[in-house]
């Protein structure tokens, strides 16, 4: 397991994702791989929500549909974002198997979960962490 495939099977979906894909599903460690990509978004995420707690943000724009204050919306999310995205992760992961199987494909579910991670990881950071770090510095 090298540093510098971690770093390709997270940034360079974005450019060649059929390539990358391929390549993650032969690798030996594929699935070590997709738990730190999975971890790391997971930690960044979870860091994010609580400095925006932090910083006294809240759920401003509409009511949180759990029954907590809006005030510590952050709080929550903060500690349940690492086992949430993980959770979430294993459960598509496992529906995909299905889907798969019912639909006459192969694989496993280790290949399934590499693919998950590494198609939802990238648009993940673009589209929601950074849009939110980038407001967090605003306010």
């Amino acid at each position: 397991m090298r540093f510098q495939n971690l770093v390709r099977y997270f940034i360079i979906p974005a450019w060649k994702p059929a390539n990358v894909i391929n390549s993650l599903i032969a690798d030996k460690h594929m699935l070590r791989y997709s738990v730190i990509i999975q971890l790391f978004i997971g930690i960044i995420c979870a860091v994010s929500t609580y400095i925006a707690w932090s910083k006294g943000l809240g759920a401003v724009l509409m009511e949180p549909w759990l029954n907590i204050p809006a005030e510590d919306y952050f709080l929550w999310s903060y500690k349940f974002t690492i086992p949430v995205s993980f959770v979430t992760a294993i459960f598509a992961s496992g529906l995909l198997r299905i889907f798969c199987d019912f639909l006459g494909g192969r694989g496993s579910f280790e290949k399934n979960f590499a693919i998950y991670v590494c198609a939802l990881t990238l648009p993940t950071f673009f589209m929601v962490w950074l849009p939110d770090n980038i407001l967090l510095f605003f306010f």
